[in-house]
């Protein structure tokens, strides 16, 4: 239970960390501008790059 938790809380700081991506939604937040379909394909690369890193990436 313990490593779920470290991998939990590792992946809320990557996403929670005010980078481009997130300063790029906020921004399309602010204007109003397709802000679901966004966050949605934001949302969908977060986890396709969180995968490939997972178990992908380590076998090279």
């Amino acid at each position: 239970m313990l490593l779920f938790f470290k991998g939990f809380f590792l992946s809320l700081s990557l996403i929670s960390a005010i980078g481009a991506q997130n300063a790029f939604i906020i921004k399309q937040g602010i204007n109003k501008n397709h802000i679901f379909m966004v966050s949605g394909i934001c949302f969908l690369c977060d986890i396709v790059l969180m995968l490939v890193g997972i178990f992908g990436v380590g076998e090279f």
